[in-house]
């Protein structure tokens, strides 16, 4: 418990003021009920269209029913799941 301080909440530190932010939305059809789809050449189409040098790639489905998987490209995968 805090008592008889202060907190600044706000959030600006200096490194910050120079942050470039890219946003971009991409659709991806499915054609089955379950479906694993390659999109890592659409994330690097995005990520080079935004011109960051240095930076994070956030990736992330906006669906209630979409699940996105980061998962080494290897075909023993489609049998266990």
């Amino acid at each position: 418990m805090l008592t008889g301080k202060l907190i600044n909440l706000s959030f600006n530190p200096e490194w910050m003021k120079n942050m470039k932010v890219f946003q971009k939305t991409v659709s991806v059809q499915t054609h089955e009920p379950n479906e694993f789809i390659q999109i890592t050449s659409e994330v690097q189409k995005v990520v080079s269209e935004s011109k960051v040098k240095s930076g994070i790639a956030f990736v992330n489905a906006l669906h209630t029913t979409a699940a996105l998987i980061i998962q080494e490209n290897d075909s023993r995968i489609h049998d266990d799941l």
